[in-house]
């Protein structure tokens, strides 16, 4: 048998309807169709895939490096002979879930949020009740210094402002449109 990787195409063709395995009039559509251009459909499929708006690129980011912030401290705490259980490695796979447009990565990231903006002021109100000395600060597990009850307060703030534009860009319509949801 003829190796089929060196026959062209038209060729191929046209041993099938020798071999009688297509007929003379699918012969005849088939060449047409192999010597026709691409058509313009195909050119337009791939230039309306949907283009990603900025705030969306901000947010998944903010999502992977709260993931790779998060992964860093339970390596270091591993290192330092602890387990430590941080939820916020669920960036790593939320950031790019979000940039593919896959649904249920906006789902993941909006259960994250609801999540956050239960516990951020839960967790303030009960700093509030830490000693007058002030607050534990923390980078990657490994205590820093004590900060005063007010930065606590702008940190907490900033955090929970910061989720609440993030829950604002994800359930926007124009952004659940392109994750394949209604507009509604």
């Amino acid at each position: 048998m003829e190796n089929l990787a060196n026959v062209s195409s038209e060729d191929e063709l046209l041993q099938l309807r020798n071999e009688g395995k297509i007929s003379e009039d699918e012969y005849g559509q088939l060449l047409a169709a192999m010597s026709k251009p691409p058509s313009d459909s195909v050119t337009t499929r791939v230039s309306e895939s949907p283009s990603i708006p900025v705030s969306l690129k901000v947010v998944a980011w903010i999502f992977i490096v709260g993931g790779v912030s998060a992964c860093i401290e339970i390596v270091v705490a591993l290192m330092s002979g602890h387990i430590n259980i941080n939820f916020g490695i669920l960036g790593l796979f939320i950031g790019p879930g979000l940039l593919k447009l896959r649904r249920g990565w906006r789902t993941c990231a909006l259960v994250y949020l609801v999540v956050a903006l239960i516990a951020i002021p839960i967790i303030t109100v009960l700093s509030l009740g830490a000693p007058a000395s002030g607050f534990h600060i923390s980078v990657f597990g490994q205590p820093l210094s004590r900060a005063p009850m007010e930065l606590v307060l702008v940190i907490a703030t900033g955090a929970f402002l910061l989720s609440v534009w993030v829950l604002w860009v994800l359930t926007r319509p124009q952004i659940r449109a392109l994750f394949g949801l209604d507009r509604s």
